[in-house]
């Protein structure tokens, strides 16, 4: 199986050949991260944002989880976008024919904010993408009572009248 290429891991960059100098040496740190509209999703248990760029996870408070017993009102973020606590979910689909809906695609959401109200045992987040020719992405987050994990599925629609197939990807920065 031959190595990966930066090419193979989205968002990757080529980097320039290692020099024997200790200053370049040191890692660059990813200083920001593009942002596009935020969408809020509250359950028992998660504070979510999601980012309409790519349908990023871009912050995940734990809310059963303080950091402390001292701060019992302020819960564990687990995942955060503000440097220098960089660390979000991202995903895509990559595509042999060059049409990607990557984690630089922005998707549209008909809500700003969803909770998961009283009686209810789950919650559809739907965000969606649709290019001038027809192929249309569906990527729906499906939040759970009583639970940490979110299920994620993206759905490829093509009207296109031309072959679409891609992979899907999924990373953490």
């Amino acid at each position: 199986v031959p190595a990966p290429t930066p090419k193979d891991v989205p968002g990757a960059q080529p980097q320039p050949a290692a020099s024997a100098s200790p200053a370049s040496a040191a890692a660059t740190p990813v200083q920001s991260v593009s942002r596009g509209q935020r969408i809020r999703v509250i359950t028992d248990v998660l504070d979510i944002e999601i980012d309409t760029t790519g349908g990023d996870i871009r912050r995940v408070d734990l809310l059963t989880f303080p950091v402390s017993s001292k701060q019992r009102d302020t819960p564990v973020r687990l995942l955060n976008d503000v440097v220098p606590q960089l660390f979000i979910a991202q995903s895509g689909l990559l595509s042999s024919g060059g049409k990607n809906i990557d984690h630089h695609t922005v998707l549209t959401a008909t809500q700003n904010e969803y909770r998961l109200g009283d009686g209810q045992d789950s919650l559809d987040v739907v965000l969606t993408w649709q290019s001038a020719e027809g192929l249309q992405a569906v990527k729906t987050y499906t939040f759970h009572r009583n639970r940490f994990l979110v299920d994620m599925k993206v759905q490829v629609n093509n009207t296109t009248g031309e072959e679409w197939s891609g992979r899907l990807y999924r990373q953490l920065q």
